[in-house]
């Protein structure tokens, strides 16, 4: 969400869409200028988003949106500078920290996908007298940084209403299509928040770092697990690498596969088509449009009123099921969900 340690870790957290901490959903250029919006004002705020992931990916997009609007909403001068490389290169994020602080905004928005090498950057802003807001981060795995204020996701709340929403589907035995424990602690925290919400530990298929993004090789894994035990009759699945393989997988079940539940922690397609068609029971939604637009509140409400805000701001996610995901398509065409 790639041979290095960075780089498997970027790629198990890439799985879980807008939940966790380096979450980056594709890959696109952002052009050789920074996507951003302005309104022009001296009195405006003006305020700064740097994030490891270019505009023009579809989920980074709906941030962006998040930001435009809230610019809009409170009279705010905002830009957004975002790396060309979807969490390739620390070092291209940690360029564009150094370049917002040289531009002196009057606050800063960041993401932190790697803090060994962006935490310095990030605490040189604070240094600098600017007021900063991490956003994109797992309220399990907070980043020891002097930013303000943290827009967090709540993997807890997600993981628990998933696994809730499963026992009341009358899932009797649910497999979690994830990644090996202990890679990334926020997985784990979703994990063990969907066995509170559901009662108890489901099974697991753990998919290697780097056969994720194996689509052939996920849903042959989970077919050999199906064959293996028939008592299964539930799947919720990890981000978009595993939820497709899992969809592919549904469908070669055949009458068996239409018996059973399934969900996911991802609202792409091909989970929007399928819930469209009742193919699919329900999806975790990160609603990561609310993230840069919380963190331009929190900065609005201290740049203009002197009013500090709590240290760890959570954003939970909702639940899409077929019954609602009418209205998700509707704003998806606006690049709000």
């Amino acid at each position: 969400m790639r041979g290095s340690i960075a780089r498997a870790v970027t790629a198990a957290i890439a799985l879980l869409v807008g939940l966790f901490v380096v979450i980056g959903c594709g890959s696109g250029d952002a052009g050789d200028t920074p996507a951003s919006t302005s309104t022009s004002g001296a009195d405006k705020p003006h305020i700064i988003m740097v994030s490891h992931a270019p505009v023009a990916d579809k989920y980074w997009a709906v941030m962006y949106q998040g930001l435009k609007q809230a610019a809009a909403d409170l009279d705010l001068s905002v830009e957004y500078r975002g790396a060309k490389q979807d969490a390739q290169d620390p070092n291209e994020e940690r360029r564009l920290i150094e370049a917002a602080i040289v531009a002196k905004p009057d606050g800063l928005i960041v993401t932190d996908p790697f803090p060994r090498s962006l935490d310095p950057a990030i605490n040189r802003a604070v240094a600098a007298g600017i007021p900063t807001v991490m956003v994109n981060v797992a309220e399990g795995s907070l980043p020891r940084t002097d930013v303000m204020s943290i827009v967090a996701d709540d993997p807890n709340s997600q993981g628990v209403a998933a696994g809730q929403k499963m026992r009341e589907l009358g899932v009797k035995k649910p497999l979690f299509v994830t990644i090996p424990r202990g890679v990334v602690p926020a997985i784990d925290k979703i994990l063990d928040a969907f066995s509170e919400g559901y009662g108890s530990a489901p099974p697991q298929l753990q998919i290697p770092l780097d056969k994720v993004a194996d689509a052939g090789f996920v849903k042959n894994a989970l077919a050999a697990k199906f064959e293996k035990d028939s008592s299964l009759d539930g799947a919720f699945s990890l981000g978009p690498a595993l939820t497709t393989a899992t969809i592919q997988a549904r469908k070669e079940l055949g009458s068996r596969g239409a018996q059973m539940r399934w969900a996911s922690l991802d609202l792409g397609e091909p989970v929007v088509s399928a819930l469209q068609a009742r193919a699919w029971d329900f999806a975790v939604d990160p609603q990561q449009y609310a993230s840069p637009y919380t963190a331009a509140v929190i900065l609005n409400l201290y740049l203009r009123y002197g009013i500090t805000p709590a240290r760890v701001v959570p954003v939970a996610g909702g639940l899409v099921t077929p019954e609602n995901v009418g209205r998700i398509v509707d704003l998806q065409a606006q690049n709000v969900r």
